[in-house]
């Protein structure tokens, strides 16, 4: 989740003159108050509103509207227009996006209709930042063409200006490669003309792009330089921002300590200039950075950091309730401000806290408002990302009906938001921007045309007298050379007719050829996003670890997503662990593994459950509720088989439960005094195996009353516990091509047990591929390991 304002949202407006720059507000007040005539009052309105641009929107907006009031009451056409863009552009800094258009628009058909085109670059400018900003990138960039011919035409000297806003077109595209060579343009010019607001304004976009790509180095470069500008320029609304931009990707860096450094010094000046736009969004980047640190930190450490020279320290069990109180506070002054962007940020951030805290409710309301409030505003990045975190929540709710709705919410924006389709629009815009100012040029030089037309007709009519009689011979002679060539040319005819219908099918079998590509990168696409999703229910190896303590896991999909997954939870002095072992492989398997482990966290985390028996007897319930099995023929195979155990660390105490998985313990000698039982095998001298309940999770026909055993181990110092799926000990391999076999993983097991873990993972690793060899994996692999110290 990251917040503005960032350099993405600097559009560059063009001014209608630079009176409002050359004299303050209190001047521009008492020349008010002294003109008389209508046209003078009409531009000095216009020049006062500009002063209040990025101090009190509200304020520029009434002063604009007098101006246009006034301008109608006198017909002052050029007044009526100026101020109609004007207040067009008041309103889209409001946000109020529908009204600016409304008002630009109407702007436009006066300049066309009473000839003002020194006004029209302006206009068509203004209309593609609205546009950019809903979205509709095709539509703006067809008004920043046309900005750009107008601008040739009139001489305005606005290149840079257009070169900034049409990178911001395609770094929304996310074209940054093409965005950057704009971007680069725009400064060419900025800096031969020592255009230091011009330059700083770019060198943030700049930054951007790079703070997009995760380049954090090149934007922090990009950010200090825009800042040495800005300084020097006394510009402090953009020093503001440009504090927060530099806070921003610190906090991208994990540099926690010096991006609260630098939002709160954007938070003290835009206060201090009364720029209260930017307060709620950088308030909320104060949340997000205690969220991130809360999401990132493994140690459970206090957070320290230095505000204003004063040590500030947070222990870990208040980082999300002081994360919680910045979010609200941002929430609210984005609502008394009417910053209706930064409200669809601190709804985000609301949902990412009560999603830490568990709090699925709550998490949801916020999630879901945040998405509503994006979708009316037309902020499709925003939508997405919301969007996609709802999904996550509603899977955890147990609402799958609805997270899957969500889901393809995603997926639809993100198509909108970076089809081929745009890249294509966008080729044949620029093609059609250099056509049009073609044109504009044409009509330029139409009346110093006329003006020698007489001349040349005069010229013309000799000409023609004189060379009608060379025609006369010349067709004579052609008249020969035309019957010779024909034969010759009926055979040419011919031959083009071929070649026609060779390349008609040459191109039907390209287009077929391309759909078919299209299509493969579609469903790769998918396929990729839903491993993106599995990845992120799965704990870390270094969540294990901590767990767990001295363990490995190796897991090996057959399919880019896998039906088998891990799962372990810790709470208090007790760890529940588990390998699953879900029907089927690739994309059914892992959508049965995102339930199974959704179904996991309902029946241990939310009950609260450590007897692993009547964990695994919940488990069914619960997954036959969601799969709706009664004893169907079409669903009687979905299921899953799982080996679960639940590791007391104060008893040390080791109880399981199966579901058609054994459990294997290495201990030297353990079998010297062990006596098989229908529920234990012995293997050697070493190996111990506990024996699963022969019935899966799911629905089995006459075995739905039987219900799991548990069996408990006492552990001692050097076991090692090892669970796995079927994957391993199935796999078809060596010179003849036939299963590894569970006895060949018990030997393996047994012959590593005294190796690090590390070093174990390795050589089950190394050893299934070698067996492998050339052969395609037979299934999803997965292998738990547990030494105890």
């Amino acid at each position: 989740m990251k917040r503005l304002p960032l350099a993405i949202i600097i559009f560059i407006f063009f001014a209608n003159s630079s009176l409002a720059q050359t004299y303050s507000a209190d001047s521009l007040k008492k020349v008010l108050h002294t003109v008389k005539q209508d046209t003078e009052k009409v531009n000095t309105l216009l020049h006062y509103a500009g002063t209040f641009e990025n101090t009190n929107v509200d304020t520029a907006l009434t002063l604009a509207l007098q101006a246009l009031q006034l301008s109608r009451n006198s017909s002052w056409q050029k007044g009526i227009a100026n101020s109609l863009y004007d207040v067009g552009i008041f309103y889209d800094i409001r946000g109020e996006f529908g009204r600016a258009e409304k008002y630009e628009d109407s702007s436009m058909e006066l300049c066309k209709q009473y000839g003002f085109g020194n006004k029209l670059a302006s206009v068509n400018n203004a209309l593609g930042n609205l546009l950019s900003e809903e979205s509709q990138y095709s539509k703006a960039l067809d008004y920043y063409y046309k900005a750009l011919g107008y601008d040739s035409i009139m001489n305005k000297g606005s290149l840079p200006d257009l070169y900034n806003n049409i990178g911001l077109v395609f770094s929304d595209q996310g074209s940054y490669v093409k965005a950057e060579e704009y971007y680069f343009k725009s400064l060419e010019i900025y800096d031969a003309t020592g255009n230091k607001d011009g330059t700083a304004t770019t060198l943030s976009n700049l930054g951007n792009i790079y703070e997009i790509q995760g380049e954090h180095d090149k934007a922090l470069k990009c950010y200090t330089k825009a800042l040495d500008f800005d300084v020097k320029i006394h510009k402090d609304g953009a020093i503001a921002s440009d504090y927060s931009n530099i806070g921003n990707t610190y906090l991208a860096m994990n540099k926690y300590s010096e991006a609260l450094d630098y939002i709160h010094k954007s938070i003290q000046l835009s206060t201090k200039i009364g720029q209260l736009g930017n307060i709620s969004n950088d308030i909320g980047n104060i949340g997000l950075t205690f969220i991130n640190f809360y999401e990132i930190d493994s140690t459970h450490q206090n957070f320290t950091y230095t505000v204003n020279g004063k040590e500030v320290i947070i222990q870990y069990s208040n980082i999300l309730d002081s994360a919680l109180y910045y979010e609200l506070k941002a929430q609210a002054i984005a609502a008394s401000t009417n910053n209706k962007q930064g409200l669809v940020y601190a709804f985000q951030g609301l949902g990412s806290i009560f999603s830490l805290q568990r709090n699925n409710n709550k998490a949801i309301d916020s999630y879901e408002a945040g998405v509503a409030l994006a979708d009316s505003l037309g902020l499709m990045h925003e939508e997405m990302e919301i969007s996609q975190s709802l999904a996550h929540t509603l899977i955890r709710a147990g609402n799958y009906q609805l997270a899957t709705k969500y889901f393809d919410k995603v997926l639809a924006l993100k198509d909108s938001l970076f089809g081929r389709e745009k890249e294509k629009e966008t080729g044949k815009l620029e093609a059609q921007f250099e056509y049009d100012k073609k044109l504009m040029e044409q009509h330029s030089r139409h009346e110093k045309e006329q003006a020698i037309a007489e001349e040349q007709n005069k010229r013309e009519k000799y000409v023609i007298a004189s060379v009608s009689l060379g025609l006369v011979a010349v067709l004579a002679l052609l008249l020969v050379i035309f019957r010779r060539f024909r034969i010759t040319n009926e055979q040419k005819k011919v031959i083009e007719e071929q070649k026609k219908e060779v390349d008609t099918a040459y191109d039907k079998l390209n287009s077929t050829h391309a759909l078919l590509q299209e299509k493969d990168k579609d469903i790769t696409d998918s396929i990729a996003y839903a491993r993106k999703i599995q990845s992120a229910i799965l704990p870390s190896e270094e969540q294990l670890k901590d767990s767990l303590g001295n363990c490995f896991i190796l897991y090996k999909p057959r399919d880019v997503v896998s039906g088998d997954f891990y799962w372990c939870h810790t709470a208090e002095n007790k760890v529940v662990f588990a390998v699953v072992d879900c029907t089927g492989h690739g994309v059914p398997g892992a959508f049965m593994s995102m339930i199974g482990n959704s179904v996991l966290n309902q029946v241990v985390i939310e009950n609260n459950n450590f007897n692993s028996a009547e964990i695994l007897n919940k488990v069914r319930n619960n997954l036959l509720k969601q799969l709706q099995q009664k004893g169907q023929e079409a669903v009687s195979r979905d299921g899953m088989d799982m080996a679960l155990c639940v590791w007391d660390k104060i008893k040390n105490t080791l109880q399981y439960s199966g579901a058609n998985s054994s459990l294997y313990m290495v201990r030297k000698n353990i079998n010297s005094n062990a006596t098989p039982n229908p529920k234990m095998r012995v293997h050697g001298s070493d190996m111990l195996e506990l024996l699963a309940d022969k019935q899966p999770i799911g629905y089995q026909e006459g075995r739905m009353e039987t219900t799991f055993t548990s069996q408990t181990l006492n552990l001692q110092k050097g076991d090692c516990i090892y669970i796995t799926s079927d994957g391993y000990q199935d796999q078809f391999g060596g010179e003849k091509n036939k299963k590894f076999t569970s006895r060949a993983l018990r030997n393996l097991l047994v012959s590593i047990n005294n190796q690090p873990v590390i070093e174990q993972k390795n050589i089950l690793d190394t050893t299934i591929e070698k067996w492998k060899n050339t052969y395609a994996q037979t299934d999803d692999i997965c292998v738990m390991g547990i030494k105890i110290i």
